[in-house]
């Protein structure tokens, strides 16, 4: 999922080509000035309007948790845990 300001060039409605991405500065996502590619459930939280479009194509990536067999989690660890399942 791609997030930008409304008024950028790139703000719409639709899938939004990954092709279209190229070119665009890093550093402008970091300082708030240009396009971020963030997870869905990254957009969804609560803070400043931005307007967010699916990629297409969809990105995939794996995500893996691994922790030491034997003991048991931290309560933070946990919940951590927890909330990657249900998320992912």
């Amino acid at each position: 999922m791609s997030s930008s300001s409304p008024t950028h060039a790139l703000a719409g409605e639709g899938p939004l080509a990954l092709a279209a991405l190229a070119g665009q500065p890093r550093s402008l996502a970091a300082r708030g000035l240009g396009v971020a590619v963030l997870s869905r459930s990254f957009v969804e939280l609560p803070g400043p309007e931005v307007c967010s479009r699916p990629l297409s194509p969809a990105l995939r990536l794996e995500v893996v948790l691994r922790w030491q067999g034997g003991g048991r989690l931290s309560p933070a660890a946990r919940a951590f845990v927890d909330f990657a399942w249900q998320t992912v």
